[in-house]
This record gives structure tokens, C-alpha cells and sequence, in this order.
């Protein structure tokens, strides 16, 4: 269909960065946003949001890690079944990252502000998520209010909802 001899072309088909029209959101989840998804029995919604076009959602290795480790194997179970494409972290860290799955990247000064200074695997998990989420997508969805806290201070907050408000956008 054309409207004065212009082609329409279906949002989620149209590159964001060449056009006007709004496209389809980039969505990191977090891995207590993926399993809020699971408990709260979103799944279809969730797919159906993706399906039409409306979100994509993007994790990486690190949540893939944490969902591996939850100690309830059915919200496991459910938690990857939520349709999503892994990327490769924006950062490298000895001992967490895994090789081919991460990428080399001049951020290191943020990465160690969202690590908050530790050695431990849990918040250089959440602070190569965060780089990652805050340099590619759209929005990270997390209520971990530390590593909410620590974005915010790098200054992206912009990009952050927590999960009461992406269920509130995406009326889930």
C-alpha cells in the first residue's frame, strides 16, 4: 500500500538509524527481570511482544551463566525458554567471560565502576551485562538496585526499567 506513492513498510523492518519511524525495542533482561518473566507466567506475552515486532530481546553468556546456576530447575527450565538472542559482552573479564563470547572494548573504566572494585564473579557478571545493555540496547531491565545504582551513576539511567515499569510499557 502506498500513501502518496511512498512504500509502507512494516516497523520492524525498517532500519531505526536511516528512518523517522519508530522501531522495535533492544531489550537486555536481567536475570531477576527473566525470572520475574517465569514466575509471573509472561512467557506468551512475552513471545507475542516478539513475534509482532514490538521488543527483541538480547542476553548474554552472563545471565546464561546465573540461569544455569539457579538451584529450581523448572524456573530454569522456563527462564530459557523466553525467546531471546545472546550477543557477546561488551568487555572482557579473566575467569567469567568466555572466550568467542565476549568482545574487547576500551571501557574499562566503566566496567570497573559497575563492578564497584570486586573480584567476585557476581558483580563483574552484572557489570559486563550492564556495559553491554547500556552500549547496544535500548532499555535494561533489572531490579538490582546496586547495579541500578551504579548505572545511574555512570549516567545512563535513561536506559533502565525496572520491572513494574516494563510491564507497565509493554502492558504485560
Amino acid at each position: 500500500m502506498t500513501l502518496l506513492g511512498v512504500i509502507l513498510t512494516p516497523l520492524h523492518k525498517v532500519d531505526k538509524y536511516r528512518s523517522s519511524v519508530l522501531v522495535m525495542d533492544r531489550i537486555m533482561l536481567d536475570t531477576n527481570a527473566l525470572s520475574y518473566i517465569a514466575e509471573e507466567n509472561l512467557m506468551q506475552k512475552i513471545k507475542e511482544l516478539a513475534s509482532n515486532g514490538i521488543i527483541e530481546i538480547l542476553v548474554t553468556h552472563a545471565q546464561m551463566d546465573e540461569v544455569d546456576a539457579t538451584p529450581d530447575v523448572e524456573k530454569a527450565k522456563k527462564m530459557l525458554e523466553i525467546p531471546a538472542k545472546i550477543i557477546p559482552t561488551d568487555g572482557f573479564i579473566l575467569d567469567v567471560s568466555r572466550l568467542g563470547q565476549a568482545k574487547f572494548c576500551d571501557e574499562n573504566d566503566r566496567i570497573e565502576e559497575l563492578r564497584a572494585n570486586s573480584r567476585k564473579p557476581n558483580p563483574s557478571r552484572d557489570a559486563l551485562i550492564g556495559i553491554t545493555a547500556i552500549k547496544n540496547l535500548d532499555f535494561f531491565v533489572t531490579d538490582d538496585k546496586k547495579l541500578r545504582r551504579r548505572i545511574t551513576k555512570i549516567g545512563f539511567s535513561n536506559k533502565l526499567l525496572s520491572f513494574h515499569n516494563f510491564k507497565k510499557r509493554y502492558n504485560l
